[in-house]
């Protein structure tokens, strides 16, 4: 019979391998759960941020688009206030001119 130190276990010489091969499938295996375990929660993550990040894109799209209609607006608020003013000026020039004088009509 084979002696065992305390906490260890007693296998047969004829088992000995095999709990050993046993052993070691046991702890790959333990690592691959262990690491799929770590994958599914850091996609979860990843989908997380990813549905983060859409929601800002989304966002930032709005405000592009609203930036580029306020600016749209401003522009025709500009040139409507050029036009005025250019007709102002216009009438301001006919007022200062002396009236052209014109062609006596015969009688």
């Amino acid at each position: 019979m084979i002696a065992a130190k305390p906490g260890e276990r007693v296998f047969s010489n004829r088992l000995r391998p095999y709990s050993k091969r046993l052993e070691t499938v046991w702890k790959t295996l333990s690592t691959w759960l262990l690491a799929f375990f770590n994958m599914a929660r850091e996609l979860q993550e990843n989908r997380t941020t990813i549905r983060q990040l859409e929601h800002r894109i989304r966002d930032v799209e709005e405000a592009v688009k609203l930036l580029a209609q306020e600016l749209r607006h401003s522009r025709e608020l500009d040139r409507a206030e050029r036009e005025k003013l250019l007709l102002r000026i216009e009438r301001e020039g006919q007022k200062a001119l002396p009236p052209a004088r014109g062609k006596k009509k015969r009688r």
